[in-house]
C-alpha cells in the first residue's frame, strides 16, 4: 500500500442551524461564529492526533490512524454542542480505505462518512460496523446499536451505531450485549413498502432500510442547485412499513398528499402515503418551484393457486 492509499477512520463534522444563523443574527456575525467554530474543530481534531483533510461550507473533514482517537474528537466536538446563537454539531465516522490526492481524500468512506454526517441529528454521533469494530471494547461500551441501513449503490446493508454517553436515559434499557437487531422478534410485522420519487428526468425508488436525501450539495440523492435550497434540505427514509420525510432546512418544504391539501413542513417530520409532491423552499405554484412527485406503494400479495 501506498503513502497515498490508506485505512484510516474518516470523520466528517457538520455544522446545523448555520442558514438560520444568518437569518437570525446577520452575516457578519455568522461568520464570524460559523468561522470560529469550524476553527475550534480543526484544533480538535490536531489535538487528538488526527490529519486534518478540509473544510467544505459548514463541515471539516478528517482522517485518523486510530479509531478511539477518532471517537475522542468527536466526543469533544460534540462536547462543544453550542457554538454560538443556533448552532450545533453532528458527526459521522467509518473506517476503510481512502486514496489521499491533490490536498483531499477520495473513496467510497468518505461518501459514507458524509451520509453518516447528514443522518445524524444535531448533538449526535453515527458511526459505521467498520469503524465499531476497530474500537477497543472499552470504547465499544460507549455505542448503542441503532439500525441498519443500505447506501445508495449498497446492495449490503450496514449496522450503524450512536455514541451513549454517561448519564443518557437510555443506558437504563441497554444490556451489556445488545441483541443484534435483525433477530430481533417484532410483534407485528410491517409491510413491504416503497416510496418513487420523480425529478426532472430521473426515477428513484427507495425501498425498506432505505434512506434518499434532497438539497444543494452533490452528494445528495437529488441534487437541486438553487440558492433557497439548503445544502441537506430533506431525507426521506422507509423505516418498518412508514415512509417519513424529514425537513432540515431554514426555509421548509411544501408537502400535497391530496388535491387541494397542501402544508409547509419545517424541521419536522411527518409520514407520507399514497401520492403527492414535495416542492424544498417554494410553494409548488411559485414559476421557480422545483417540485418533486412521490408515490407510495405496498406490493400486493400473490392471489391464492388455482387448484
Amino acid at each position: 500500500m501506498s503513502e497515498n492509499d490508506l485505512e484510516v477512520a474518516i470523520l466528517m463534522a457538520d455544522i446545523s442551524g448555520s442558514s438560520a444563523l444568518y437569518d437570525e443574527i446577520g452575516d457578519t456575525d455568522a461568520l464570524r461564529f460559523v468561522g470560529n467554530c469550524l476553527d475550534n474543530l480543526g484544533a480538535i481534531v490536531e489535538q487528538e492526533g488526527g490529519t486534518f483533510i478540509r473544510s467544505k461550507g459548514d463541515d471539516v473533514l478528517a482522517i485518523f490512524t486510530d479509531a478511539s482517537a477518532a471517537l475522542e474528537a468527536s466526543r469533544a466536538m460534540l462536547s462543544q454542542q453550542k457554538n454560538g446563537p443556533s448552532l450545533a454539531i453532528h458527526v459521522g465516522a467509518t473506517f476503510g480505505h481512502v486514496i489521499r490526492a491533490r490536498d483531499d481524500i477520495f473513496g467510497d468512506s468518505v461518501n459514507t462518512a458524509a451520509r453518516l454526517s447528514s443522518l445524524a441529528k444535531p448533538g449526535e454521533l453515527l458511526v459505521s460496523g467498520s469503524f465499531f469494530e476497530r474500537l477497543p471494547k472499552t470504547d465499544r461500551r460507549r455505542l448503542h446499536p441503532l439500525d441498519t441501513i443500505t447506501f445508495k449503490g449498497k446492495d449490503a446493508s450496514t449496522r450503524i451505531y450512536t455514541l451513549l454517553e454517561e448519564g443518557t436515559l437510555m443506558r437504563t434499557v441497554i444490556s451489556k450485549n445488545p441483541a443484534p437487531l435483525e433477530t430481533r422478534k417484532e410483534k407485528y410485522a410491517a409491510p413491504s413498502v416503497t416510496v418513487t420519487l420523480r425529478y426532472a428526468d430521473k426515477t428513484i425508488a427507495c425501498p425498506e432500510r432505505m434512506t434518499l436525501s434532497i438539497g444543494r450539495s452533490a452528494g445528495n440523492d437529488i441534487v437541486i442547485e438553487q440558492p433557497w435550497i439548503s445544502r441537506e434540505h430533506a431525507k426521506l427514509q422507509v423505516r418498518r412499513g412508514k415512509v417519513q420525510l424529514t425537513d432540515q432546512s431554514s426555509s421548509g418544504s411544501f408537502v400535497s398528499v391530496q388535491p387541494g391539501y397542501e402544508f409547509l413542513l419545517k424541521r419536522e417530520t411527518v409520514l407520507l402515503a399514497g401520492s403527492g409532491t414535495i416542492s424544498p423552499g417554494l410553494p409548488p405554484s411559485a414559476p421557480e418551484a422545483e417540485v418533486i412527485d412521490f408515490e407510495v406503494t405496498i406490493p400486493q400479495p400473490d392471489p391464492d393457486p388455482v387448484v
